[in-house]
Parts: C-alpha cells; structure tokens; sequence
C-alpha cells in the first residue's frame, strides 16, 4: 500500500478535484485505489461518489454515505464497513464536517491504524485530500502518510508558501512500514501545478520561477486551466466522464502516471514496480 497526501495549505488551487481525478485515473490503471476526504467540507465526497451510467442533464444529488472518516476515528468503526465503492477500483471514505472538533492528541492515529488493519491490506494506493492547514487533522493524514503531493497553481504568492510548505512537510515524520518502528522524514513526490492558463503570460512567468526554486520536484507536465473542471464539477461526475473530450483528461491522466513512477510503482495493470 502507498498512501499519498495531497497538500497545500493555500485553498482555491483546484486541490480537492485534482485528487479525485488522480484516483479515478489511478484506478483506471487497475490499482485498487482510496481516496480519502481528510476536508471538513467534504467535497471530495461529491466527486467521489458511486458512479451513474447514464450521462446526468443535472446535477445529482448530494451522495451522503452510512459513514464517515469520523465514525472511523471516533467510534472505530473497520474501514471495510466505512468505504464505499465509487467506480471500479475506486473506492471514497467520506468526509465530515465535525472532523476538527473529533480529532485531538488521543486518536491522531486512528487513519494510521484503521489503513494497517487486514481489511485495508487489498488497496494499493491510498489518496488523502487534506485541508488547507497544518491542524490536527492535517496532522492525522501526515502520520498515515508514506509521500506527499503538492498541488498549486501560478498565482504570485504560490513559490513563497510552497517554500515553506516544503520546509514544514520535511520535519514530519511518515508512517512507519515493515521493520521500520519509527517513520522517516516525509517523502515529497513532487509538484504539480494546476489550473496554468496559456492566455496569461505571468502564468508562464510563475511557472519558469517555479522551475527556477523547485527544480526536479515540479512534474513536467501542467494542468491546464479549462472549463472541463467546472462542468464536472457541476454535474459532480469525473472528467474523464464529461460528453466531450478534454485535453485537460490527458493532463490529469499523465500525472497520475507521473505520481505513480514517482513512488516507485508501474503503471501498468496495479503491479509494484519495486
């Protein structure tokens, strides 16, 4: 299993949808895939949802699942009974809105250990959506965590609080794994810079200063700003799912395949590379 957080402490960088398609792709892969909603808003728990055949004319209605991520941290309830199936290989584990006020000193590791129990051992990859901060919370998906994402875009102020995001992410501890008693500094996958608008030349600017700081941690590929992103969103279904084709699915698509490589797994057919 490689769980990975997806992060920044920025809201409004297209994080939340990023992760769901990511996982949709991942799974598509053949990966059993997870994706968590570690967001007290919970709106990756509308993208995530059980897939509808027919293409919807509407949006559909607002998915509410048996349980939460907050019955699995407060009342123990086994992730096998807390998940729900989204699409083939996709599986949600749904967010709550009560999540700051159930999470505190005693149960920071309940995500940990309810991933470590044998009935999470059959999915592969695990997605973390997390909140834009460094709170309690933040801090339960950060110890279950083996590597981290970073998702920005090309805003003016987005390479100064990536740099210190990076700072703060590298004195975090990852989860530990076989032998290993105690976790290692976290791994960070890289960055990928979301919703890059080709129209707008400071885009480009911000993204060649990126480079410039970052280096080899910025994916090669962007993800384009387009209205694919806001119709899915509204009709709460993935990209990939829209009518019309996208090139934005292209984008996504190939950053899934970089994130895997990134954690040393093959993107063919759910099989471990290492």
């Amino acid at each position: 299993m490689q769980v990975i957080s997806v992060v920044n402490r920025k809201g409004g960088v297209g994080k939340t949808t990023l992760t769901a398609n990511l996982a949709n792709e991942i799974a598509n892969m053949g990966y059993k895939t997870l994706a968590v909603d570690l967001d007290s808003q919970a709106d990756l728990s509308k993208i995530v949802r059980p897939y509808q055949v027919t293409k919807p004319k509407k949006p559909l209605p607002h998915y509410q699942p048996k349980y939460t991520l907050e019955d699995v941290v407060l009342n123990q309830i086994p992730l096998q009974d807390a998940v729900y199936k989204a699409r083939e290989n996709l599986y949600g584990l749904a967010g709550s809105e009560n999540l700051t006020a159930v999470v505190n000193k005693k149960n920071k590791l309940a995500l940990r250990k309810a991933l470590g129990r044998k009935d999470a051992k059959d999915f592969q990859v695990v997605l973390i959506d997390h909140p834009p901060a460094m709170n309690r919370v933040a801090q339960m998906g950060f110890l279950a965590t083996d590597s981290v994402l970073i998702v920005t875009d090309p805003d003016f102020f987005s390479s100064d609080n990536i740099t210190q995001l990076v700072e703060d992410i590298k004195k975090i501890k990852s989860r530990p794994s076989g032998k290993r008693k105690k976790g290692k500094g976290l791994k960070i996958a890289g960055i990928l810079l979301n919703r890059f608008d080709t129209r707008r030349n400071l885009n480009e600017i911000m993204r060649e200063k990126m480079d410039d700081i970052f280096g080899g941690m910025m994916f090669p590929r962007a993800v384009h700003y387009n209205t694919a992103i806001p119709s899915s969103l509204y009709y709460k279904i993935m990209v990939r799912e829209l009518i019309w084709y996208s090139p934005v699915n292209f984008q996504i698509r190939e950053a899934a395949k970089e994130l895997l490589n990134r954690n040393g797994l093959s993107c063919q057919g759910g099989v471990v590379a290492k």
